[in-house]
């Protein structure tokens, strides 16, 4: 997966951006995820157009996302319960 992390204030988007911690909060429940790669890439020519925006940073980032330590699908189960477990626990009642 590959994603693009900035300050959300500086640009509205499109491109969203997606923080590390929202990657590893939807897919470490499910599956291994295991970030392979991190650059600032607001300075390449390609990218000036982002920077003319007002954008201070644009981090690019690749997770590499793994299926084989998925419990067996007689686990699913357990999988749904762990993830609505930790959905509850981040709201604020």
């Amino acid at each position: 997966m590959v994603t693009l992390e900035y300050p959300q204030s500086e640009m509205q988007g499109p491109p969203f951006s997606v923080e590390e911690s929202e990657v590893f909060d939807l897919y470490s429940p499910f599956y291994e995820v295991n970030k392979v790669y991190e650059k600032d890439i607001l300075q390449t020519e390609e990218n000036v157009r982002f920077k003319v925006h007002g954008l201070t940073s644009l981090i690019e980032k690749v997770f590499f996302i793994n299926s084989t330590s998925l419990p067996r699908l007689g686990d699913r189960r357990e999988r749904k319960s762990i993830y609505l477990k930790q959905c509850i626990t981040g709201l604020n009642f």
